[in-house]
């Protein structure tokens, strides 16, 4: 049986000493790479649910007209990343809501549906879409480490072993780890005049079998229910 070390036993912000996959982070907007939103705690339950009482608030600020936040936080070594509606990012001590950094950005929808923790040249860092490229923040100072170019995307990624995997709104797009290199790009509409389909919610990694699940939308147009300005096959769309 595997065993599962305690977090005060290694650095785990490096993989320089042994690695475990903490069940009771919450890396990513799905919860992990299968998707399931499934945690491990069992310290509320259905017996005592209704004894929660607020901890503390952290104020995002004031919602305007047509700017909403649809990304939870993800957790990791008791700390909460999240964006506001600021165009920031955000790290909060998760026991007392109290701010350890804060990370400006001049994009709109920011991290709109999501941030990713995984590890970039063997250090745990926070993948950060924006309209404006993915970006790679330094988890313990908010530092940007790094940006894959021409990446304008509002989710996080896919981290496999070697590759990062980002999804455009027109196009899947492979960087290597190490380099930030594009090593390979698909298309999801056949040319520029026709409209295709984009990976919308989110997309899944099945580590095991090395595949990428990818939900897909309507074809792309504002009035996506209407199809007069959207001709074509609608390429891998309904």
């Amino acid at each position: 049986e595997k065993k599962v070390l305690k977090e005060n036993e290694y650095d785990i912000y490096s993989v320089k000493k042994p690695l475990v996959e903490f069940k009771n982070n919450w890396l990513r907007s799905h919860k992990n790479y299968e998707s399931n939103k499934f945690i491990y705690l069992d310290q509320i339950n259905k017996d005592n649910v209704n004894n929660l009482k607020k901890a503390w608030e952290y104020d995002l600020g004031t919602i305007k007209k047509n700017k909403n936040m649809d990304a939870n936080p993800v957790f990791f070594d008791n700390k909460l990343y999240f964006p506001n509606l600021k165009n920031e990012i955000i790290c909060l001590n998760a026991s007392n809501g109290l701010e350890i950094w804060k990370v400006k950005f001049g994009s709109n929808r920011l991290a709109y549906r999501g941030l990713h923790i995984d590890l970039f040249k063997d250090k745990y860092s926070l993948y950060v879409p924006t309209m404006r490229g993915v970006y790679i923040l330094d988890l313990q100072s908010g530092k940007k480490i790094f940006k894959f170019k021409k990446t304008k995307s509002i989710l996080p990624p896919v981290v496999t072993k070697d590759s990062v995997i980002i999804s455009t709104f027109s196009k899947l797009m492979s960087f290597d780890k190490k380099t930030g290199i594009r090593k390979w790009t698909i298309s999801t509409q056949k040319n520029s005049s026709e409209r295709g389909s984009s990976v919308w919610g989110g997309f899944s990694y099945d580590k095991k079998r090395n595949l990428i699940i990818l939900p897909v939308g309507s074809p792309r147009f504002i009035n996506d229910f209407v199809g007069i300005n959207r001709p074509g096959d609608n390429l891998y769309s309904n």
